[in-house]
């Protein structure tokens, strides 16, 4: 049995106006690649990875990879591909079972010693990454929000000063 260790990497292109932006915004382009290294005793004689994309208005993205043939403790990086927040919410990377040339069964992992499950016994897909698209309008309502608040503390320490040079200029009144 070969074991393979997979590791999902993503970055966000997304851009609002001239400002490049962290988050995975829908509609705008993220990458992704794979790591892949073969943490078994035995090469590893190269295959196929398929990973499958979902995202929470039910539409997918397929993508496989070729991966060459691996010694114990080799790695391998597939090609980065760039594609397209396709929708708000949590989008789920499930990897189907390595093929592996010589057919022999393939166990993955997330990290060394901590073996990739299925989340039900009949299912063979694995999770192996998760990302969460935002909308612009998100993005808007968040700053807004700050704004607001700053502005907020602004009026409050504006009536407070007001409040008490009134204060004391009603305190000077009194005492003539």
């Amino acid at each position: 049995m070969h074991k393979i260790l997979i590791v999902a990497k993503s970055k966000s292109l997304a851009r609002i106006g001239p400002f490049s932006r962290e988050d995975y915004l829908v509609g705008q382009k993220y990458k992704v690649r794979y790591e892949v290294e073969n943490i078994g005793k035995k090469p590893f004689p190269g295959g196929v990875l398929s990973v499958q994309i979902n995202w929470p208005n039910g539409q997918l993205v397929g993508q496989k990879f070729l991966i060459k043939s691996l010694n114990p403790g080799e790695s391998h990086r597939t090609k980065t591909r760039i594609t397209d927040a396709l929708a708000r919410g949590f989008a789920l990377f499930f990897a189907r079972p390595v093929a592996a040339n010589d057919r022999e069964k393939v166990e993955m992992y997330s990290s060394p010693g901590k073996p990739l499950i299925p989340p039900h016994p009949k299912m063979e897909i694995y999770h192996i990454h998760s990302i969460y698209a935002k909308t612009t309008e998100e993005i808007a309502g968040y700053w807004a929000m700050w704004i607001s608040a700053i502005s907020l503390v602004l009026f409050v320490a504006i009536s407070l000063v007001q409040l008490i040079i009134w204060l004391i200029q009603s305190l000077d009144w009194v005492s003539l």
